[in-house]
């Protein structure tokens, strides 16, 4: 299962948006996955001020390896291998990882 960038942040402050049967579903899974993308938009929008952490950016690692959340990275080919026409504001990052891993999506 991957979890793009709002699904981890809600899955880690165990946040009401995310629904209790998607929750269930993440602890349930065998494997977890999170872009590293998903950390640098994190990191991005915490340090402009466009997203305000409950906890250090810095806990986010040491949860993420608690909970058994693996983090995918992404390499040059990947961007250049995978074209995708996809509306800017869709995680294209997100999605080429879904495609290469063959994972379900929470988003």
């Amino acid at each position: 299962m991957l979890l793009d960038t709002h699904a981890l942040l809600w899955f880690l402050n165990n946040d009401a948006r995310l629904p209790k049967t998607t929750s269930q579903k993440i602890e349930e899974a065998e494997f977890v996955f999170v872009s590293i993308v998903s950390i640098w938009e994190i990191a991005i929008k915490a340090n402009i001020g466009k997203l305000t952490l409950l906890t250090p950016f810095e806990t986010i690692q040491a949860n993420t390896i608690a909970l058994n959340i693996r983090e995918i990275p992404i390499s040059f080919e990947d961007t250049v291998t995978k074209k995708l026409g996809l509306k800017p504001r869709r995680s294209r990052a997100a999605l080429i990882d879904y495609m290469y891993f063959m994972v379900d999506m929470v988003s």
